[in-house]
């Protein structure tokens, strides 16, 4: 670039003539930015503004696990329960680290938008390796059963009443409500699974859950069904026996429809059905689908305690439980 100067000192008084083609070479080269001359600036996480495939929010990860967050942010998350530890990270280390050991790689893990997510695979294996106790683990294979053909599907979340500082009802006769109730709920899970319906858990473990959490959870994951198992009580009166279904005061049609297939299929076993009622209990009132609350009887009633205290009934109830799920979302 030629510059000229007169003999006055000031500014004004500099006149500079057309800047030549290599003059403007050499300031594109004095201003260009540094990924331009080398110095590239440390690469961030990669943002995934929308999901490739079906991905998992972190919170709805932990209840599907039955594990609690710990820590979560935009870039990492870690979770647990009494026996594992998971690991979530964001790209560019995109994968999890479950006891200590890493599974899934790139795309597995992504921010879309602003939460951190799983995709199903992932959350699948984490699911299948995760370690489990063998008290409340529903047997290896939970068959449909075999005079169904299932051939429904959709999103259903499953809540096990109670839990950790909340045992519920209690029993002379075998386990408390919150451990017979988390054990049904995981028979429901694995028999609808079997029949193509995929399921999320409040808990599945002897962990406390608060009731809005319950909901926010299914509402959250946008389910098209909740159902909340519990045991009965009556301390006054120990003859009181029979299983009833709740829906709340103001549910829809859809709802009820619900109830009705579930005492359909529970009256084979439990002939004392008291029949389809109403309550605003919260579960039932905050959720934004069809909910239905589930009394399974009264553990205050020795001979019906003695039965839910059974492995075996209760995944006669379950099986019968699932069974009107899958009727009823095939409709």
């Amino acid at each position: 670039m030629i510059v000229t100067y007169r003999r006055a000192a000031s500014p004004k008084s500099i006149s500079r003539t057309k800047p030549s083609p290599l003059g403007l070479c050499l300031i594109l080269l004095l201003w260009a930015p540094p990924a331009l001359t080398g110095c590239a600036p440390t690469p961030k996480p990669v943002i995934t503004t929308a999901a490739p495939r079906e991905m998992i929010p972190v919170g709805q990860l932990a209840a599907w696990l039955g594990m609690r967050v710990q820590r979560s942010t935009r870039w990492s998350a870690s979770m647990g329960d009494s026996m594992n530890t998971l690991l979530l990270m964001a790209p560019p280390r995109a994968g999890a680290v479950l006891n200590g050991r890493r599974i899934g790689g790139d795309g597995d893990v992504a921010v879309v938008g602003t939460t951190l997510t799983v995709g199903r695979a992932l959350a699948d294996r984490i699911r299948s390796q995760r370690r489990r106790e063998p008290a409340t683990a529903p047997p290896a294979t939970l068959p449909v059963s075999a005079r169904r053909r299932p051939t429904a599907t959709g999103l259903v979340v499953l809540d096990a009443g109670h839990g950790g500082k909340d045992p519920g009802a209690g029993n002379k006769y075998g386990p408390s409500e919150s451990i017979l109730v988390v054990d049904t709920v995981l028979r429901i899970s694995r028999a609808l699974e079997g029949g193509g319906i995929r399921t999320i858990l409040t808990r599945s473990d002897n962990t406390f859950v608060e009731l809005e959490e319950r909901a926010n959870i299914a509402n959250g994951a946008g389910a098209d069904l909740f159902v909340s198992i519990h045991a009965d009580a009556h301390p006054n009166d120990p003859d009181i026996d029979g299983f009833t279904v709740y829906v709340a005061r103001q549910s829809s049609k859809a709802s009820a429809a619900l109830g009705q297939e579930i005492m359909r299929t529970m009256k084979p076993l439990c002939p004392g059905c008291r029949g389809l009622r109403k309550g605003n209990f919260r579960v039932l009132t905050h959720t934004k689908m069809p909910a239905v609350l589930v009394e399974l009887g009264y553990l205050t009633n020795r001979a019906e305690a003695t039965k839910l205290s059974s492995a075996a009934y209760r995944q006669q109830l379950a099986e019968a439980i699932a069974e009107a799920i899958i009727n009823h979302l095939s409709r």
